[in-house]
């Protein structure tokens, strides 16, 4: 065979080697992975590319959805644990605790997922690092400063903050000072932080004045849409009525994106 003809053979291979070499280094080739852009709009798309329209919710709107939720991996509490070791005096607490609007909450099933030190259920976990994502894209440190605490942990805040003894609360002879402990602390098994689903958020490393911080006007804005996007939601959103404490303005809960979405 002469020499022309072995070049004319040899010349689409060489150029087929080229051309896939080229392919598989290009920096910037068609179909190439790109970095996740978290969109505030208020549609997000699921796995079959459907937009998701959040809805609106009032205050007790709000109140009404948290109560309405079946939290996963969660067991119902029915009798409220001890407080003091004193019978009458954990009845008078309960009774001045449920009539705040405090309620008995759930407790895990099985082991939580660690974030930090801090302990959250496995549904939300995920979840609060998209929603930690972007808040940072906004320009915000957004982070947990207490997330699932246990009966235990709860009464140990709880007395803590007591300056009455048993015996006076027990006669009602504290009722004031109690109410000012309720009005910012739950007894245990009255938390919303024994589900594993509640966080209490930081802002750029402070959770001081949360209300008035540049992340909570970011979560805030349109109706929570931005937390919402993630399936949060605030614990006590101005007007939601009874529920045991002051308003927290740096306390959020996860019920899921489906919970949030207008039906069709």
């Amino acid at each position: 065979m002469g020499i022309a003809r072995k070049k004319l053979l040899w010349a689409p291979a060489l150029l087929v080697f080229v051309g896939a070499f080229a392919f598989l280094w290009a920096p910037e080739r068609a179909g190439a992975p790109t970095a996740t852009v978290f969109d505030n709009s208020s549609e997000s798309t699921d796995d079959n590319d459907q937009p998701k329209i959040l809805r609106s919710f009032s205050g007790p709107e709000f109140s009404e959805l948290y109560n309405s939720i079946s939290y996963p991996n969660t067991i119902e509490v029915s009798q409220p644990p001890h407080i003091t070791g004193n019978s009458a005096a954990d009845s008078r607490v309960q009774q001045l605790a449920e009539a705040r609007g405090y309620r008995l909450k759930a407790v895990p099933k099985t082991n939580l997922v660690a974030y930090k030190s801090h302990f959250l259920q496995q549904k939300a976990y995920q979840p609060w690092l998209d929603l930690m994502a972007a808040a940072k894209q906004a320009g915000l440190l957004l982070d947990i400063v207490s997330a699932f605490r246990g009966v235990d942990d709860q009464r140990d805040i709880f007395i803590a903050r007591l300056s009455a003894t048993p015996e006076s609360i027990a006669g009602g002879l504290s009722d004031k000072s109690l109410g000012v402990v309720l009005s910012q602390t739950a007894p245990p098994g009255y938390s919303r932080h024994h589900t594993g689903y509640t966080v209490d958020l930081s802002c750029n490393g402070s959770n001081t004045n949360f209300r008035a911080s540049l992340c909570f006007t970011w979560l805030e804005e349109n109706n929570y849409e931005n937390s919402k996007l993630f399936g949060w939601i605030p614990s006590y959103p101005d007007g939601s009525g009874k529920q045991g404490p002051e308003p927290e303005a740096w306390e959020y809960v996860w019920v899921g994106v489906d919970a949030l979405q207008k039906s069709d």
